[in-house]
């Protein structure tokens, strides 16, 4: 048995995803984890790092969280670029993603028709689409190198700033009609004018034989869609939409379905042609749809150590997560905060010696053993795992690190967030450490991917 999800699907769990993190309900956090390295004996893989047992290491080193910022759903960023073959939107694609571009002006276009030789190869774009120069009542423009392209929005400055990465470009369907933002606006007014079932362009699924001169009738429930077919070596490999004439493209409207039925007076045989047909309302009115998009980039910018919040003195993470309906330490309510400390703090006094980042240092019975974050004059940041174990320190315990440094605790500071709370949606690994530090700000980008 053959079975599969659709877009549709996967989109639908990403909006609920996105609307709950958009509400002013539990707040979702982005947390810092894991000071030390990586390594093979940790025997963390792409299957086993979301297990229950990873998540408990996750908590186990927990830093520091801050509520998640921004949201936005992306696509994969395919910029324009001269000699490059780009596809033609295909609705029996789901998983497509050559077939629209990114300009450098931030426009992106639809490619619903490829530039093809005389004999149907394909060939290279060398002609940027730029939206200046589009047909203003279709918004579809044909550049020199033959490809047909449709505008679909432009990437407004703060989207740019937020979402834009080398790998990701964001799209979003507009909501709010008293946007002042102009790219915004100008995406709105396309939504609202978006033409619904078109048939972008026909797809070759078999070329057929002896063909002279066919003729393409397009039978569905809409109206108005014409096309013209190509003939080379006596074989259909190219169709073109026709055109009104006036700069615009006969793609018709109200097609739910349709057939593509061939008659040829040189008795052409074979030619399989489908239509592809555009999501049902149109091709501007959701471009999240439009373009396919499988993924939603969360966003949240960690800066400096947010007045004492955050951990960030040469301290290092490899761990980045998502956390939902954390709590307070010490109770059952909500962690509301913008930002909380999650590592365990003590006020030490009687400091003398090294304290370094990572080293084990224990009580003088060596009863209770910990790890160094780090220690800012009197205060000791640190954390425990398997590997120390979970012994409790007491007040007015002396301890002595790996250095030889000692101190004596003088007073248990609480953090603000209860590590071992809420559930824990995403865990990252990197490749490499970040090392945090007051004047500097990391940019945190997690890409949630719906395969």
């Amino acid at each position: 048995m053959t079975a599969s999800v659709t877009n549709s699907f996967r989109e639908h769990l990403l909006t609920l995803l996105k609307a709950d993190i958009d509400s002013d309900g539990v707040p979702y956090h982005i947390g810092i984890s894991r000071a030390e390295p990586i390594t093979a004996s940790d025997a963390i893989t792409a299957e086993t790092l979301g297990s229950v047992y990873n998540q408990t290491k996750f908590r186990h080193t927990l830093q520091s969280v801050k509520v998640l910022s921004n949201v936005s759903y992306v696509i994969p960023t395919i910029t324009w670029q001269s000699d490059e073959i780009y596809e033609a939107y295909d609705n029996n694609n789901p998983f497509q993603t050559n077939f629209y571009v990114v300009n450098s002006l931030r426009e992106v276009f639809l490619c619903i028709e490829q530039s093809r030789l005389d004999d149907g190869t394909a060939q290279e774009s060398f002609a940027e689409p730029v939206a200046s120069l589009v047909n203003n009542t279709t918004k579809t423009l044909r550049t020199s190198d033959g490809y047909l392209w449709k505008y679909m929005y432009k990437i407004s400055n703060l989207a740019y700033g937020t979402f834009r990465t080398k790998t990701y470009t964001p799209v979003k369907r507009i909501a709010n009609r008293n946007t002042t933002i102009p790219e915004e606006r100008d995406q709105l007014s396309l939504q609202d004018s978006a033409t619904a079932g078109q048939i972008l362009n026909i797809a070759i699924d078999s070329a057929g034989l002896n063909y002279t001169s066919p003729t393409i009738t397009i039978s569905g429930n809409g109206s108005g869609a014409r096309f013209v077919a190509d003939v080379f070596d006596n074989k259909i490999v190219n169709v073109r939409c026709d055109s009104n004439g006036f700069g615009g493209y006969l793609h018709g409207e109200g097609y739910d379905y349709a057939k593509v039925i061939v008659t040829d007076p040189g008795g052409g045989t074979g030619a399989k042609l489908r239509a592809v047909i555009s999501p049902k309302r149109g091709i501007h009115y959701d471009p999240v749809d439009t373009l396919k998009c499988r993924e939603l980039m969360l966003q949240t910018d960690f800066i400096g150590n947010e007045e004492n919040t955050i951990v960030a003195n040469s301290t290092e993470f490899y761990q980045v997560g998502v956390i939902k309906d954390l709590t307070v330490f010490g109770g059952d309510s909500a962690f509301t905060g913008n930002t909380g400390q999650a590592a365990k703090i003590f006020t030490i006094g009687t400091v003398s010696g090294a304290w370094v980042e990572n080293d084990t240092f224990t009580n003088t019975l060596q009863t209770a053993t910990a790890k160094i974050y780090y220690v800012d004059t009197n205060t000791l940041y640190y954390f425990q795992d398997e590997e120390t174990g979970f012994e409790e320190f007491a007040l007015g315990d002396n301890i002595i690190n790996e250095q030889g440094g000692t101190a004596q605790i003088l007073a248990k500071v609480n953090p603000a967030v209860d590590a071992y709370s809420g559930e824990i949606l995403y865990i990252n690994t990197l490749d490499n450490a970040v090392t945090r530090e007051a004047a500097q700000t990391e940019d945190i980008r997690i890409v949630i991917q719906l395969g």
